[in-house]
């Protein structure tokens, strides 16, 4: 019971992931994300290895993805960039991954949840 009101097994879980998008510790030049990219980054940041995102620049443009799509762009030290597609455009985001040797299943874990456009 939650605030007066009984709700289900799947009522309670889009509750809890509803308050867990609301404190995500997002980093970066702003903390302002498309309500289907923040879905699919609160997922990413639920990965045990990723410790940190990052938002870099946001670019209002055009693209061929469906908004909340997650592209791995390139890997660098420390972790990997994605970009996320949302409805006004794409963002630069950086995933921070510790220890650096579960990169390659924390990117294998995205592909398979996104696909490999």
């Amino acid at each position: 019971m939650i605030m007066g009101i009984v709700i289900g097994r799947v009522g309670l879980y889009l509750y809890l992931e509803v308050l867990y998008i609301y404190w995500m510790s997002l980093k970066g030049r702003h903390t302002s994300l498309d309500t289907h990219v923040k879905r699919n980054i609160a997922w990413i940041e639920r990965i045990p290895s990723v410790t940190k995102v990052v938002l870099g620049f946001s670019e209002s443009c055009r693209h061929r993805y469906p908004p909340g799509h997650i592209r791995i762009r390139s890997n660098v030290r420390g972790g990997f960039k994605i970009n996320a597609y949302s409805g006004n455009g794409v963002t630069d985001i950086f995933i921070k991954i510790e220890p650096i040797e579960d990169r390659d299943a924390v990117v294998a874990l995205i592909k398979q949840r996104f696909g490999d456009l």
